[in-house]
């Protein structure tokens, strides 16, 4: 079983003022040619997706858009793990310790 696993994307980073919008979206596209490359059977995402309990609409709309390339297509298996600054994801169930992610589109 071959398996991705991203852990803390902290989507919506800034560092030093500086914003990191444009490299994670770059990374972003990076594993999605990854990903339709080695066809994974499952995508686990650990700690934290957003780098803020409430994340800005940008980030929000950054993942929304690696989500339906990357992380749909695997849907028969997928596991995530939140963490304090993680909100709820389409589908899911959460906890503060585990997120299951249901099948269904």
């Amino acid at each position: 079983m071959k398996f991705f696993h991203l852990s803390d994307l902290h989507i919506g980073l800034k560092l030093y003022n500086r914003d990191l919008t444009e490299d994670q979206a770059h990374i972003f596209r990076q594993i999605i040619q990854a990903a339709r490359r080695e066809q994974p059977d499952a995508v686990v995402i650990a700690g934290d997706i957003y780098d803020r309990a409430v994340p800005s609409g940008e980030a929000v709309a950054l993942f929304d858009r690696f989500y339906p390339s990357c992380i749909r297509p695997f849907l028969r298996g997928k596991f995530w793990s939140s963490a304090a600054t993680t909100t709820a994801l389409p589908g899911s169930t959460c906890s503060a310790a585990c997120c299951s992610i249901s099948t269904s589109t």
